[in-house]
């Protein structure tokens, strides 16, 4: 009879710890972890695993943990949470800044960095320092597994909007997540509103249902074994930090629920929105083409002024800024613009080639 009730006891725990998970609490949130920008860095970063723990997520999502050390820090943090399992993609052109921690074991399904925006515009527009890209991890979840995608694409710059860019990795990521046929979250910073062609593109060419409206350019989208029960803005209150009221990272954090349940996959909705994406490329090619005859014409004629005088005077410097400007201008008719066009085109027929996929599942 002690054997028997002793038995009993060891074995609870593990019956409890195989039950399946029924909710699933997901958290994407952009961290504000940029070097020599964000102000008190590190200690916004050491707050995050505290501000993170009262909303007892199963899975965080983080943006723009870009240090490998501030990573290691946050991934200590949260396993003290109950975040035991996580990776950051760091180094070794993975410098994505991506971050995913969870309760349950994770395992990396794949990375891949974004095609687009890896060219610079304008030199201190950084994004194309970084290594932005999408990260797939499978999550173990009790009794169901499922993929989550971590991104961040592209930022907007004042007037400048990286529009094309943006459509360009919204492409990408569409194309990639073909490749995935699991319960899948979609989490991160699209620097898109919900109305924007690249959203809209996103979601009709994968079948994905917006889990979070109206919520900003942060956003979680799922497909395939999800219903969402709700949705809550969080952490976007200041906090007391070295000796201010501060908020820990100039996003708000998303936090949705999220129940595991068989749904069907919903069909794409590509056809009603391609002709709109490819009319889109038209244009960008079309612009570029004008632009970069252009940029090509001025910065020659630039380049020949320059040459011309050289040799005839010694106040130079006005010659050598103008030469870096006709560089500049022949780098965006030869290299940057024609580049673009033909990388969103490309991406814009490997989109087309799989497009009716989720429809003929």
């Amino acid at each position: 009879m002690r054997l028997a009730s002793i038995l009993a006891l060891l074995l609870v725990p593990a019956f409890a710890h195989a039950q399946p998970a029924e909710h699933v609490r997901v958290v994407s949130w952009n961290v504000w972890g940029v070097p020599y920008v964000t102000p008190h860095l590190d200690a916004r970063l050491n707050a995050v695993a505290d501000a993170l723990q009262p909303l007892e997520p199963d899975v965080v999502a983080l943006q723009e943990v870009w240090d490998a050390e501030h990573g290691a820090m946050l991934r200590e943090r949260l396993a003290a949470i109950g975040l035991t399992h996580a990776l950051h993609w760091s180094g070794d052109g993975r410098q994505a800044g991506l971050l995913v921690a969870s309760r349950w074991p994770i395992e990396e399904v794949a990375f891949e960095p974004f095609r687009m925006g890896g060219d610079p515009l304008v030199p201190w527009h950084v994004d194309y320092m970084a290594d932005k890209g999408v990260a797939l991890v499978r999550v173990h979840a009790p009794g169901r597994d499922f993929v989550l995608a971590n991104t961040h694409l592209q930022a907007a710059y004042g007037p400048f909007r990286y529009t094309p860019i943006r459509v360009g990795q919204m492409l990408q990521l569409a194309s990639m997540l073909d490749r995935v046929h699991e319960p899948l979250v979609v989490a991160g910073d699209l620097n898109t509103e919900q109305n924007e062609l690249g959203f809209r593109a996103l979601v009709a060419r994968t079948g994905l249902i917006d889990a979070a409206p109206g919520f900003g350019i942060d956003a979680m989208l799922h497909r395939g074994g999800f219903t969402t029960l709700a949705h809550h803005r969080a952490l976007d209150t200041p906090v007391p930090l070295e000796g201010e009221s501060l908020r820990l990272s100039d996003h708000d954090a998303l936090l949705v629920e999220l129940a595991l349940a068989p749904t069907a996959v919903p069909a794409s909705h590509w056809s009603g929105v391609r002709d709109e994406v490819r009319a889109f490329v038209r244009g960008e090619a079309a612009d570029w083409s004008r632009r970069g005859s252009v940029f090509r014409i001025f910065g020659l004629l630039a380049l020949a002024w320059v040459f011309a005088r050289w040799r005839r005077t010694r106040r130079r410097g006005s010659l050598r800024a103008l030469a870096l400007a006709a560089l500049a201008l022949l780098y965006l008719g030869f290299a940057y613009g024609p580049g673009e066009a033909s990388a969103l085109d490309r991406l814009l027929h490997e989109s087309d080639d799989v497009g009716t996929t989720l429809a003929s599942r």
